[in-house]
This record gives structure tokens, C-alpha cells and sequence, in this order.
């Protein structure tokens, strides 16, 4: 078993105590108003604990060090603390039991995870084999094999000719080579080349099964582990983002500046290169300089003495005389100095002479000493008045220093430094961002919906809680950021790739995660920009905002271009009244708005002056009665485009632009379709053209995607026509419209001969 760093390992303890005591403490157990930094701080010991378990875990042993445990374990702590749902915490009776709980499993989990790199195991996403379930032609066979997929891979191949021959029922007359040409095609879309292969030879699809221990070998995998394991990770897990906030957090990456000062003469001075090793070569060369100077005096002290003891050496017999006839040692030396006009030192010296010293091997290594002194302090001399010597010598020592120390560099330098940004890592895909009733959010690639014909009965879209239902759907790109309005008149920000992804199906994060809102305020409107550095972009665009009751306001975009993490004041809502829209406009766009009573108003935006963030706008059309509000708005630039309504049944219809008038804001409108008991009153208004597509989305959870092409264009008082059937008493809680795009003709791929067989 690899063992730790016992000093790094004292340190780290050391630095977590100093936090500890620095840190606020939950008062009678309330960790709520504690900060996310505070938090991890407070629970840094049981990253301590775990990591330590783990250290001399079998399946950690001589993998990572306790130091790399340590790292790992704390990245999973910030992530996790980063996901926690305060609401839910304060809801606990036990909070920090509640913590620990919450906490530990995903500590655990991130150290188990970098264990799990480091050993080489293949991993497989969970998306992506969910991609694999959701195109079978065979749904019964393929979901056989998924649920056998996982099982030990270790275990002995049998008899069996193929995976797909193994698990299907015997009793059902399948076509196995189609089958197992199927599922290859299937992984090879959806799985990179190694978990491609992984799948392949683990269970023989089209060439012999192999054992963990002979994939490990071909695959080139961590031979020692003898160990090939599928695992599956988080779908909201974005591979890329985590190894920036590693570069970003740790010390995986690191980008510094050179900073050249350093003292000249006692005062610091910024430096150039030439400069730094100019005074460089000056400071060893007073080194050299005062070191020899150092040395030849020590030299000539030594010898010195070594030249009294030899005079006494030579005059031994009478030195003893002298010595014993003296009474005291300071009347010996002051003898000794009178008759052989020796120094003091010298003197001192001859005093303290021991007897061994009076040996002719002692004698003679003395001579020896005092002879090689004479040749060194020659050479010290000679160092000391040439300066071609001393510079030889600072060469050498350098020399030396590489010779002992100089390695190869292990770590990459790139000279071009810069920013780590996480859009780098992420594609510009074009993404459908949902927000339900109750303010569960998530964003998921476009290419997911399927378009479907008119009078369609849809396709799950999402799975809400109990009582919710999605509300708002949105259009846009990952590196776009969006701007949240509250009903409250809040905004605030947050990019699209930030957005935690999900299937169709999944029911999303609260929103309240994401962005700092108060508990009773809720997200109404949103739109989405580029970037908002760009000065001549956010001077150029506004934002116009519609509230139900039939306030309308203009803010220039370069107003909500400094983003703020608690948010801004956007707009200043009046009593009974709540923000319903916004949209990006660039000050020459025209404005409908529609109101629930089934009536709608075009005017220009130039009627509408640019207003500060804290102004609550002026009337944009008049309201039927109480009980009327405005239910959308939406800024038109081309006047060839057409305007689509959606009724509260289902019933909706596709109107010229040109039918509606132009006036005044701040009138009664016209009517925009003919609202019956069988429509229901009208809940969307969309700009839309045949380059469109309509998705709408009903209360229950069902969506319909459909070509807005299909759909002829109406008199603006008509009923229109039904787009999406609905059940009982469901219906129609969002509509967004999204640019088409050229896809494959799925109806003949399905109904290809070739397939039949694997048909239910």
C-alpha cells in the first residue's frame, strides 16, 4: 500500500484547524444562514474522515495518495454544497445529520470517482445509454440486454454464440444476426470507440468474448486492476466543465506572471532579462569574492599557528624547560614570546600543546598541513586579484547546481496566456429551456423533439410534480445568456450552459438553485442576448416590457449589462399588477400586445420614450374589464411576418401582420380571434413564418411539435383551427415557436424491409 505524505498530510490538518477557528458556527444547529464557503468550511473534518477510510481502502491502495484524496473529496464537497436546497434543509428536524448525510454520499462518490480514473475503468454516461433504450425497433429485446449489460464482466464466457443469443426469450422467433448488426450501429452512433469496443468484446456482438483481463490487454487499459468495469455518471455532469473548474481550482493548471523586481544596491528596481542576469553575475561574484576573503583569512590564522608549533617542535627540549621552570601559564607564554619572538597566539598554542603532538608522525603531519596552507593561501591570493579566475569559478558552480539538481521540465509552459473560459469547452448548440409553475428549470437539445403533423396527440415532454406544470419554454444557443424578470420587476442572469441539462422527460432544478430569488417571487419572463461586453450591442437594443395589466416599458439593454449575483430592479410593478413579458428589441420594432379577451394592439415602439430601471412604464392598451389581462407580447421587425394565437382548448390560428392596424398605444386593440366556449380564452401570441416551427405543451406535460407551414393563413376574426387534442380537462400552458430545421425522413427508415423483424 502507497503511503501519504505525512507532512503535507500535518499541514493540511494544520490549515483546516486555523479555518475551523475562523469560520461562524450554526447556532443551535441552523446551518441555513451560514454561507456556501462557511458550510464547506464546517464539514472540511469529514472530508478528512472519508478521505482517510478510503486511503486504505483495497480499491484505493496504491492508486492516489491521501494528499489526492484529500483534493478530490473537497472538490466534491464544494459541488455538493453548490446543489444543496436550502428550503428542504430548514424543513429538517436534524440538520446537520441531514448535511452529513447529504454530504458524505457525494464526497464518497467524487473520491471513488478519480479512484476509478486513475484505474483505469471505463465509463459510459448514463445519457448515452439512454439514447441507446430510446431507438429500438425492438424494445422488448434491447431492454434484455440493458438489463444484463451490467452485470460482471469478469465472469467465464460460456457456450453461447453471442450476446443477443444469451438473453432473448427463446421462445420468440428473432432474427439474431439482424439483431446483433442492430445494436452495433446503435452503440457505434452513441458510444465513444473504447466503450464501443468495451461493450463489443465483453459480450461477443460480432467477434469472440473475451474475458476483463484479455480486454484490458487489447484495449491497452490498466492491466494490474484486471478489472473493466461499465459505470454510469450524472447526466448533468458536463465532463468538460468539470475538468476547467479542476484547471481552475487546483493546481492541475496553473498561470502566473513574471513579475521582474528585485534589489539593486538596497533598492528594488524592475528588471529586464539582460538586467537580471547582469546583476545576477554581480551578486555571485561578491559571494566568490567575500567567501575566498573568508577563507584566506582562516588560512592564514592556521598557519600561523602551525608555524609556532613547528619552532617548538624543533626546540622541544628547551620549550619543556622553559614551560615547567615558569610558574603560572600567562609567565609560560610570555617566555616562550621573548625567546623565539613568538605571538601571542602562537604562544597560546605551544601552551596547549598535547604530548601526542611531540610524536615524529605528528611532527611531520604538521609540516604537511603548513605546506599545503602556504599553497592554498597562494591560490586564494591569485582568485581574489584575478577576475577571469573568480568568473571560472561562478561557471562552475552553476554547472554543479544543474548537475545536482536540473531534471527535465514536467510540467507545460504556454506562453500565451489568458482567461479559462467554459464556453471554450462547451458547443454552441441550439438547446429548449423549460421552466414549470413551480420554478423547476432545464435545458435540452433541440434535436430531441421530433416534428409531428397537425392534430397530432404529441409526445411526453416532461414529468412534473405533483400540481405543476411547465409554463414557459424557450429557444436558444449554450453561449447566450439569459435574463430572468420576476414577477416582482428582479432580473437577473445567467448563462445557458449553465443551465443543468435533462431529457424530455426529466422535471428539472429549482430555480432557486441557480438564482439568488426570494422564496415568494417566481421567474415570469426571460429573453435571451449575446454578448453583453459588447458596448456597441447593448447600446443599441432595449428591452420592452409588458405587465398584465396593460403597462408597457422601454429600458435600454445597456442598463442590465452589469450582472449582479442577488439580482437588479428591472422594472417597478404597481399594486395587483405582476411583469408578464419581456422582449429584446433594437428601437425600431413594432409592438402587438394581446389581452385575454381575445383582442390585440400593434403600435410602434418609438411611442414609447426609454425609461430608467426603476420607472414603471406607461399604459400600453386598455383592458377589457377586471377580469381581462394581457397574456403576451411580441416585437415584430419584418411586416411580412405572420401572427399566430393559441386558445386555452387547443384551437389556434395563423393571421397577416398586415391585418392589424397600426394606432396609438394605449388603445382597445382589435380583435385577434373569435373567442368561444369551444376555444377558450386566448393564452399565446407569437410572431411566426413558414421558417418556424410550433411547439406547444399543455399543462398535463405533452407537447406537440409542428411545421407553422402546415398551417394556412386566417382572417384575424376568425376561430381558427384545432392544433393539439387534449383530454378531459387539460389545457394549453405554453407555446414556443423554433427555426426549422432539414432532417431525415424517419418514416422510411422505420418502415424499411430490412427492420421488419425486429418490429413488436
Amino acid at each position: 500500500m502507497r503511503k501519504y505524505n505525512i507532512d503535507n498530510y500535518v499541514r493540511y490538518k494544520k490549515d483546516v484547524e486555523i479555518k475551523l477557528d475562523k469560520v461562524r458556527k450554526p447556532v443551535d444547529g441552523d446551518y441555513t444562514f451560514l454561507t456556501d464557503e462557511e458550510i464547506q468550511i464546517n464539514f472540511l473534518p469529514l472530508v478528512e474522515t472519508l478521505a482517510r477510510k478510503q486511503s486504505t481502502s483495497d480499491q484505493a491502495s496504491g492508486v492516489l495518495s491521501i494528499n489526492d484524496l484529500l483534493q478530490e473529496g473537497n472538490l466534491g464537497l464544494c459541488a455538493a454544497v453548490s446543489k444543496l436546497d436550502r428550503t428542504l434543509l430548514a424543513e429538517s428536524e436534524d440538520q446537520e445529520k441531514t448535511l452529513k448525510s447529504f454530504l458524505s454520499k457525494r464526497i464518497k462518490g467524487a473520491i471513488r470517482r478519480a479512484v476509478d480514473n486513475c484505474r483505469g475503468d471505463i465509463r459510459i454516461p448514463e445519457h448515452k445509454l439512454n439514447e441507446i433504450r430510446k431507438n429500438p425497433k425492438d424494445e422488448k429485446m434491447v431492454a434484455m440486454f440493458f438489463n444484463s449489460v451490467f452485470s460482471s464482466i469478469d465472469s467465464k464466457p460460456n457456450n453461447e454464440e453471442n450476446m443477443a443469443y444469451q438473453v432473448i426469450d427463446k421462445s420468440e422467433p428473432y432474427n439474431i444476426a439482424l439483431l446483433n448488426t442492430y445494436l452495433l450501429s446503435l452503440m457505434r452512433t452513441h458510444l465513444t470507440t473504447i466503450q464501443y469496443d468495451v461493450l463489443r468484446m465483453s459480450y461477443g456482438l460480432d467477434c469472440e468474448k473475451c474475458s476483463a483481463n484479455d480486454i484490458a490487454a487489447k484495449l491497452g487499459i490498466n492491466v494490474s486492476t484486471a478489472h473493466v468495469r461499465i459505470s454510469q455518471i450524472k447526466r448533468d455532469a458536463i465532463p468538460n466543465i468539470v475538468l476547467n473548474k479542476l484547471y481552475k481550482f487546483t493546481p492541475l493548471q496553473s498561470s502566473f506572471s513574471v513579475n521582474n523586481i528585485a534589489l539593486v544596491n538596497g533598492r528594488p528596481r524592475l528588471l529586464n532579462l539582460k538586467d537580471l542576469i547582469h546583476y545576477f553575475v554581480e551578486h555571485r561574484h561578491e559571494v566568490v569574492v567575500k567567501r575566498t576573503e573568508f577563507e584566506l583569512k582562516k588560512a592564514e590564522d592556521r598557519a600561523h599557528i602551525l608555524e609556532g608549533l613547528i619552532i617548538a617542535s624543533d626546540n622541544i627540549d628547551e620549550v619543556i624547560n622553559i614551560i615547567r621552570k615558569s610558574k603560572t601559564p600567562e609567565e609560560a607564554r610570555e617566555n616562550l614570546s621573548s625567546k623565539y619572538k613568538l605571538t601571542e597566539i602562537q604562544s597560546k598554542a605551544i601552551v596547549e600543546m598535547r604530548l601526542r603532538q611531540l610524536t615524529g608522525l605528528e611532527q611531520s603531519k604538521l609540516r604537511e598541513e603548513f605546506n599545503e596552507l602556504k599553497q592554498t593561501i597562494l591560490d586564494l591570493k591569485d582568485i581574489l586579484s584575478n577576475k577571469d579566475r573568480r568568473m571560472e569559478i561562478i561557471k562552475t558552480e552553476l554547472l554543479e547546481v544543474k548537475e545536482k539538481y536540473g531534471d527535465e521540465r514536467r510540467s507545460e509552459i504556454q506562453y500565451a496566456g489568458g482567461n479559462f473560459s467554459e464556453e471554450d469547452m462547451i458547443p454552441d448548440d441550439k438547446v429548449v429551456v423549460t421552466i414549470s409553475h413551480a420554478g423547476y428549470i432545464k435545458r435540452t437539445p433541440l434535436v430531441e423533439y421530433k416534428i409531428q403533423n397537425r392534430g397530432g396527440v404529441g409526445q411526453k415532454a416532461s414529468t412534473t410534480r405533483n400540481e405543476d406544470f411547465l409554463e414557459h419554454m424557450f429557444v436558444g444557443t449554450n453561449h447566450q445568456y439569459m435574463l430572468f424578470f420576476t414577477q416582482k420587476g428582479r432580473c437577473f442572469w445567467m448563462r445557458i450552459f449553465e443551465i443543468p441539462e435533462g431529457s424530455k422527460t426529466s422535471k428539472g432544478r429549482a430555480i432557486q438553485n441557480l438564482i439568488n430569488i426570494e422564496q415568494d417571487d417566481k421567474v415570469k419572463a426571460f429573453i435571451n442576448t449575446q454578448d453583453l461586453k459588447d458596448a456597441e450591442y447593448v447600446n443599441s437594443h432595449y428591452v420592452v416590457m409588458a405587465t398584465k395589466k396593460g403597462q408597457i416599458k422601454k429600458t435600454s439593454l445597456e442598463k442590465y449589462s452589469r450582472p449582479r449575483i442577488n439580482g437588479i430592479n428591472a422594472i417597478t410593478i404597481k399594486e395587483n399588477d405582476e411583469l408578464l413579458e419581456a422582449k429584446l428589441t433594437n428601437g425600431n420594432s413594432e409592438i402587438l400586445m394581446a389581452v385575454k379577451s381575445g383582442k390585440a394592439i400593434r403600435f410602434e415602439e418609438s411611442k414609447t420614450r426609454p425609461m430608467g430601471r426603476s420607472a414603471s412604464g406607461v399604459r400600453g392598451i386598455r383592458l377589457k374589464d377586471d377580469k381581462d389581462e394581457v397574456i403576451g407580447m411580441v416585437s415584430v421587425n419584418d411586416v411580412s411576418t405572420d401572427i399566430l394565437v393559441v386558445s386555452k382548448n387547443g384551437y389556434g390560428k395563423r393571421s397577416s401582420l398586415e391585418d392589424y392596424r397600426i394606432t396609438n398605444r394605449g388603445g382597445k386593440g382589435v380583435k385577434t380571434i373569435s373567442i368561444t366556449e369551444k376555444t377558450g380564452s386566448l393564452v399565446a401570441i407569437k410572431n411566426v413564418s413558414d421558417e418556424n416551427d410550433l411547439m406547444i405543451i399543455n399543462k398535463s406535460g405533452i407537447a406537440i411539435r409542428m411545421s407553422v407551414e402546415k398551417l394556412r393563413v386566417m382572417g384575424r376574426a376568425t376561430q381558427g383551427v384545432k392544433l393539439i387534442n387534449l383530454k378531459g380537462e387539460d389545457t394549453i400552458a405554453a407555446v414556443a415557436k423554433v427555426i426549422k430545421e432539414d432532417e431525415t425522413d424517419d418514416d422510411s427508415q422505420e418502415n424499411s424491409p430490412e427492420n421488419e423483424d425486429l418490429s413488436v
